[in-house]
């Protein structure tokens, strides 16, 4: 989250930018353990206060790993794997939302019952 770069404010109103820009419907967040996970849950906060969206925060213990080993299995160069990584990662958590709430989405039309909270249907 922190980066000599910015500072909380300028990271929260840059992301809020971008989140206007391309207008989604919620939010996720990758959540780690720790100090950070303290940063990253108020940033989410932040954000879900300026832009009153759903922010969804989503655990993301090992998806760097994951992503460099999916990448090193796909015959991507290290020095191009360093640079994806992070993105990398994001799009697994990411991947990993979208799958958990199909799941939900399936087994609403199973079950003939109402729609899970935050299933869309």
């Amino acid at each position: 989250m922190s980066n000599a770069k910015y500072g909380k404010n300028e990271w929260t109103k840059a992301t809020v930018r971008i989140i206007e820009r391309i207008k989604p419907e919620e939010i996720v967040i990758g959540v780690s353990e720790g100090e950070m996970a303290k940063e990253t849950r108020e940033f989410g906060r932040l954000i879900k206060k300026e832009t009153k969206l759903p922010v969804i925060f989503w655990d993301e213990t090992l998806t760097t790993q994951e992503a460099v080993r999916k990448m090193v299995e796909g015959g991507v160069a290290k020095e191009r794997r360093k640079k994806m990584d992070h993105a990398a990662a994001a799009a697994l958590i990411l991947q990993s939302y979208l799958d958990q709430d199909k799941m939900k989405i399936k087994n609403y039309h199973r079950q003939g019952g109402v729609p899970p909270e935050g299933g869309k249907s």
